[in-house]
């Protein structure tokens, strides 16, 4: 049971005036020469009247503070019109709250056809009513900075506090579900010959209705008792509780002032204690798919609890400044602990600030990029709807790929005009090319690849102009697949004691060229590799470093300028400018391992792919030199933007994340976008936001299958390319849509049918 209270009891504040009448200009919260419909119900009919043919719509103050009203006013422009609204008084108020459900209704491609609206309902008389806005008002953004207003008056009524406090992440939660007008009946025939049908204005609102999303049915959490006394206490502080229903897209409040403790039972297990009055106890262990987000300006701390197979998400509003940093750098300690099993107090004191101000920093990176703009302001053409191709449009080739009962595993892309992607399945590799008459990439090639007792490849790198591939294999072994005759021509190892971890071309882009030596990695070693060499022992001596100390390796990058990166499995990265040496920087660990690394075109961004998170590093020290090459002093070691899914977002997609392989779009125009995925959807971020600090401003598309990889096609970045367990699809970046209900709860975009779906269906 959800209870409400007031969210201001624990402070003692003078309520100052409104500052909407202020601060906002009157034609932000007045829209014009619009129609006011109500519907209501009558029997086994839906009534709709047109109360106003001329109306205004505007938010006004209401008497108590914070609180506003919308008023609907019947501004006639003929005496006819006068006739029509007799029977009703010429302004409607309806209190801006919640229980509204207001919603946008987006028009067709032309406005004149079906003009946008907003509707709201009175639950009490069970009756909805429909704004409908003239056609001219999306033109000039007089909607858009109307449903702004109405964002901010929902804020200060919830938190009776001024706009001018809320976050972007505040914002989010008052956002207006939007709705695309249907195309018409899904049970009526259809004329084959007729057009686009067009719907009239009651019959829209009518089909949505038919058309809403699944109905949620929320459950709030029952709690759950510590499971024994703890053996230490981390941090104890008091805050407000607050829960995120689904069904109402909103944190409500539980109870004020609760007892919350960050306490550990063993080593390196800790847990989180929720106690107060009037709900049940909350108790759960801090893991990796909690996913806690930090928001220092306001003292919020957000993350998600799992109960009974189902998601939550939980927010406390911490009220003290000293309370804030006991809990957020106690916080901090868990998550490195619980990630990396080693204590965090054999961390030096610069590292566990660096750890402690990587959760809880909101600083933004200096961002001097002048040419800010979106990319399609570049001169790209953007599609603005990319078909897939039909299954009949498939070679025999490509329906036989798709058929066997292997996964598409891992993609790598190409770096070459004529090629888009490598795809890896079972033991076979394929090409994917786009011709210029395509829409879609399709299968152009095929190769087997034939590894020695049952290995399976663990990575494959284009070698030699992406005339070849070098797979290495369960077994560290590196097979040359020549693509040409489609043989296996060489086989070698690394040599020495360790075994190979990972390769890197020699600079970023370098698979395109004839460049023959590579970057490989052993657990604490660092080196060239010239499969060139004579015998089995490939590595280059005089450009070779070998630690003492377990650095315990895992993943090496390299930039357009041949920088190297070497992140390892305890989370820490290391900058070198050249091989045989010692690394110039190294980058302390949150605790999380490195799973993959990429770095920016001009070397400045280091990006780095954590289960649950990315880190993006700038590395430049502001005074022209990059950390590759000269070491920051002790205390000015970068610290990373951590790139997170929305808790709240999470428990819509009602499963953990596990990102893929986070890259930048690649080409030689600059760096723009991050881009990533998780489970059936692809998440893109936009540098410029994340450097200034706007980490959550992400956009998402999703599938009906999970994906493998997600990467931008080499020079053209408004196409990415998604490969999914048994598809290989093109998409545009204008089919990533802003987070919401109706993208997580609809059914994700639909992939080409296998060819064993076809056969089975054909069965």
């Amino acid at each position: 049971m959800v209870l409400d209270f007031d969210t201001t009891a624990t402070t003692t504040t003078t309520t100052p005036p409104s500052p909407l009448s202020s601060s906002t200009s009157t034609t932000d919260r007045l829209l014009v020469g619009g129609k006011f419909i109500a519907y209501y119900q009558h029997g086994n009919k839906t009534i709709t009247e047109h109360v106003f043919q001329d109306a205004s719509l505007e938010i006004v103050d209401a008497k108590a503070p914070f609180s506003y009203e919308l008023v609907v006013t019947h501004t006639p422009s003929s005496p006819s019109a006068t006739a029509q609204a007799l029977c009703y008084d010429k302004e409607q108020r309806f209190s801006l709250l919640p229980e509204l459900q207001l919603s946008i209704h987006e028009g067709y491609d032309d406005p004149e056809d079906v003009p946008p609206s907003l509707t709201w309902v009175d639950a009490e008389f069970g009756e909805a009513f429909e704004f409908v806005c003239r056609p001219s008002c999306i033109e000039q953004n007089e909607l858009q900075s109307f449903v702004k207003v109405i964002r901010q008056c929902m804020f200060e009524h919830a938190f009776q506090k001024s706009h001018k406090l809320m976050t972007s992440e505040d914002a989010c939660q008052f956002e207006l579900p939007v709705f695309n007008p249907p195309l018409g009946s899904h049970r009526l025939a259809k004329n084959t010959i007729a057009d686009h049908h067009k719907l009239s204005t009651t019959n829209r609102l009518q089909s949505k209705r038919h058309l809403q999303l699944p109905k949620i049915q929320f459950l709030p959490p029952a709690g759950s008792e510590p499971p024994a006394e703890p053996e230490n206490f981390l941090a104890s502080i008091q805050a407000d509780l607050f829960l995120f229903e689904n069904d109402n897209e909103r944190y409500v409040p539980l109870e004020a002032g609760v007892d919350v403790d960050l306490v550990n039972y063993d080593p390196f297990h800790y847990w989180i204690l929720i106690q107060g009055d009037s709900i049940p106890p909350i108790s759960h262990p801090i893991e990796p798919r909690t996913n806690p987000n930090f928001n220092k300006e306001d003292k919020v701390v957000t993350w998600n609890y799992y109960e009974n197979n189902r998601c939550y998400s939980l927010l406390l509003k911490i009220i003290e400044e000293e309370d804030w940093h006991e809990f957020a750098g106690a916080f901090g300690q868990c998550i490195f602990e619980t990630f990396s099993h080693v204590p965090f107090s054999k961390s030096c004191k610069g590292n566990q600030d660096f750890v402690i101000n990587a959760h809880e920093n909101n600083v933004p990176f200096d961002w001097r990029d002048s040419d800010d703009d979106d990319c399609s302001s570049e001169g790209e053409a953007e599609d603005e709807d990319l078909d897939y191709v039909e299954e009949a449009s498939l070679s025999e080739d490509a329906q036989r790929f798709f058929s066997n009962e292997a996964k598409n595993s891992s993609m790598v892309l190409s770096f070459k005009d004529n090629n888009s992607c490598f795809v890896f399945r079972g033991g076979e590799m394929g090409i994917f090319s786009k011709r210029d008459d395509q829409q879609q990439i399709t299968l152009s090639h095929t190769a087997k690849m034939i590894l020695k007792d049952g290995r399976h490849l663990r990575q494959a790198i284009p070698y030699l102009g992406e005339s070849s591939i070098l797979l290495v294999d369960s077994e560290n072994q590196v097979s040359h697949l020549d693509l040409e005759c489609e043989q296996i021509v060489n086989e070698w190892k690394a040599g020495g004691d360790d075994p190979l971890i990972s390769l890197a071309p020699s600079s970023k882009y370098a698979q395109a060229t004839d460049e023959p030596t590579l970057i490989g990695i052993s657990s604490n070693a660092v080196f060239r590799l010239d499969p060139r060499l004579d015998g089995s022992h490939k590595v280059v001596e005089d450009e070779c470093k070998k630690h003492i100390a377990k650095t315990q390796f895992s993943v090496v990058a390299t930039s357009q300028q041949g920088y190297i990166a070497v992140g390892s499995r305890k989370g820490d990265i290391r900058l070198f400018d050249q091989l045989g040496c010692m690394a110039k920087t190294t980058l302390p660990p949150l605790g999380a391992p490195i799973l993959a690394l990429d770095i920016s075109s001009e070397s400045r961004y280091v990006l780095a792919t954590c289960s649950q998170y990315l880190m993006l590093f700038d590395v430049s020290n502001g005074h022209g030199q990059l950390g590759f090459n000269k070491a920051f002093d002790s205390n000015e070691k970068p610290i990373p933007r951590l790139l997170k899914l929305r808790p709240e977002h999470i428990v819509y997609m009602d499963q953990p994340v596990s990102f893929t392989k986070a890259t930048f779009d690649v080409g030689d125009k600059g760096d723009k976008y991050i881009i990533a995925s998780t489970g059936p959807y692809v998440v893109l971020w936009k540098l410029s936001d994340v450097c200034k600090g706007r980490t959550y401003d992400y956009t998402m598309q999703k599938f009906d299958k999970p994906v493998v990889a997600a990467g931008f096609h080499y020079q053209k970045r408004d196409k990415i390319i998604v490969t999914l367990e048994d598809d290989v699809l093109l998409t545009s970046r204008s089919q990533q849509k802003l987070p919401s209900t109706r993208l997580f709860l609809l059914p994700g975009q639909a992939t080409r049918p296998s060819a064993t779906q076809t056969a089975r269906s054909s069965s």
